[in-house]
């Protein structure tokens, strides 16, 4: 596991410049070496502009498994800060799980004289404090997820609270976002006791329509299922239509 840090690139890494200039040497070698690579990008803005070139295949990051083949050569990680950095608390966890799959995945790979080395995993950052860059490279999986729980413990996520999110969509962005805002003022009324951020757009919303969230926290120690009947009555009496909605437990 390779971690190239993008703090000391030059050119710096952007939007316009995706690729540090050692990642660029691991391509070129790759491809000259007969081998597929394949560039996960974890930057939602960029998905739609993905520059494309020969024996190169770029993917989202949950789609990853679909891409791996015997030939592949070298799989990296980009935009990862921006992944890490996403309104979903379970950012860190997700990338550690893909992380762990990719290594996997190379260690499972042919080694023999006779057949291709295991492939190369490398990830870009400009943030290499993060503790999931300490896990990638030392292997101390202790510290990186005692450090996540420390963040969740500190920020009142789960397993310390449970969440709840509603989200409300509809065609036109207008409408989406007065809904919103209407259900919001609503369930502040409700006076439940409970912590309710937003509305904010989701960071990834499978659909061609507009969204928002609200995401409800409520503590452990709270009478989850009493909290639970009184959003779902204000919902009931909230005039949501044309919009649509739903709800999402966190397993937490």
């Amino acid at each position: 596991m390779t971690v190239i840090n993008t703090s000391l690139s030059y050119p710096t890494v952007s939007a316009t410049e995706l690729i540090d200039f050692r990642t660029r040497e691991k391509i070129d070698q790759c491809k000259a070496e007969g081998r597929e690579v394949l560039l996960i990008q974890g930057d939602p803005s960029l998905w739609e502009e993905l520059p494309q070139e020969e024996n190169v295949t770029w993917c989202r990051p949950f789609q990853t498994h679909h891409h791996l083949k015997p030939n592949t050569g070298l799989v990296c990680f980009l935009g990862m800060d921006v992944f890490l950095s996403g309104k979903n608390f379970r950012a860190t966890e997700q990338a550690c799980h893909l992380m762990a799959d990719l290594l996997c995945w190379a260690a499972a790979q042919p080694t023999a004289v006779t057949e291709p080395t295991s492939a190369t995993i490398c990830v870009q950052t400009s943030n290499v404090q993060h503790p999931i860059f300490e896990y990638l490279q030392t292997g101390s999986i202790y510290n990186a997820f005692s450090a996540l729980l420390q963040e969740r413990q500190t920020f009142r996520y789960p397993p310390y609270t449970r969440l709840l999110h509603i989200t409300v969509w509809h065609h036109n962005k207008t409408t989406a976002k007065e809904k919103t805002n209407l259900l919001h003022s609503r369930l502040l009324k409700a006076q439940t006791g409970i912590r309710i951020e937003g509305p904010f757009e989701p960071t990834v919303w499978h659909s061609l329509h507009f969204a928002y969230r609200l995401q409800c926290t409520l503590p452990k120690t709270s009478k989850a299922q009493a909290i639970k009947n009184t959003l779902a009555a204000t919902i009931k009496t909230t005039p949501l239509a044309p919009a649509r909605y739903r709800i999402d437990v966190d397993p937490g």
